[in-house]
């Protein structure tokens, strides 16, 4: 079973973080991390060494108003509770690199972080850091869904989504009334009139092994009684558009996909189905969910070179 404990909220000082601090409590209250860490990495103030020689406290304001500000706002949604397992960290640098090490050194299993659509300011960068942190994130959007309880969970029948439909299990507690909707996009493969078959015969018959692959899938979860599948053909090739389309005309609270795609190194990083989901989709919250003990060394690999 996927296990949550610390959790890092990615601030940037804007009118998203209000958003994404609402969105915190209302699971954090239910997963009950040990850690909530509220972190933002502001930029270095570059200032004349005169300037600094002859006002050498001038930085230390801009830090405690940051906290203050910080404080202020954790306040107006996080519980008594919450509030006490909260722990700011102000940084200074580059934010990639920073929330690396800050994931690194804490432990950190779930990262949550905004997606601006309308909003004022530039926010942080949140698809670059979909590749390169090694735990789970959150993207959320401008506009909360009122409640948690339709998942949709974007499936290959693989170990990554398998550990996408252990998380999304964790996150179906959170409402009494929750529902996991698997969905897998199938293929008709290429050179398939040398079968004999005709494309829709060939369709029918991935579909039943679609059907009879989900249910090898599922039946080892222990919330499998709550899990459905959806199953659609997808025939120009683009699986991220189909998965967005689906989430939007049936009204998904959240979208959860593990991060691993079909192709190499480059899917420890995020996978090529997530990262094009990541573009079309600015409505739904979306959870990527990674395997932190097994890309910790490759990304610190890749941040060596």
């Amino acid at each position: 079973m996927y296990k949550m404990n610390d959790l890092l909220i990615g601030l940037d000082l804007s009118a998203m973080d209000d958003i994404l601090l609402e969105y915190t409590a209302r699971i954090a209250t239910y997963l009950e991390p040990e850690k909530i860490y509220l972190m933002h990495v502001a930029k270095k103030i570059e200032l004349p060494e005169d300037i600094v020689n002859e006002y050498p406290d001038l930085v230390k304001p801009l830090g405690q108003t940051i906290k203050e500000e910080v404080n202020k706002h954790a306040k107006r949604y996080f519980s008594e509770v919450l509030q006490d397992k909260c722990e700011l960290i102000i940084e200074e640098g580059n934010v990639e690199n920073r929330m690396i090490d800050v994931v690194k050194e804490k432990d950190v299993e779930l990262v949550l972080l905004g997606r601006k659509t309308e909003l004022k300011g530039k926010g942080i960068k949140s698809h670059k850091l979909a590749k390169l942190l090694p735990c789970t994130i959150a993207f959320i959007p401008e506009v909360l869904p009122n409640v948690l309880n339709k998942i949709l969970v974007p499936t290959d029948f693989s170990d990554p989504a398998k550990l996408a439909l252990e998380f999304a299990g964790l996150l179906s507690g959170i409402h009494e009334n929750a529902s996991i909707t698997c969905f897998h996009a199938y293929h008709v493969p290429q050179g398939y009139h040398s079968t004999g078959k005709s494309y829709e015969e060939f369709a029918d018959i991935m579909r039943e092994n679609a059907k009879r692959r989900y249910h090898v899938h599922v039946n080892p979860l222990d919330h499998k009684d709550i899990i459905q599948c959806e199953f659609q053909l997808c025939e120009h090739g683009d699986e991220g558009e189909d998965i967005y389309g689906h989430a939007i005309r049936e009204r998904y609270d959240a979208i959860v996909m593990g991060s691993k795609g079909r192709t190499g190194a480059a899917s420890l990083l995020l996978g090529s189905t997530a990262e094009k989901l990541l573009d079309f989709n600015k409505q739904v919250p979306i959870f990527i969910v990674k395997d932190k003990s097994k890309n910790m060394g490759f990304i610190e690999a890749l941040l060596s070179l």
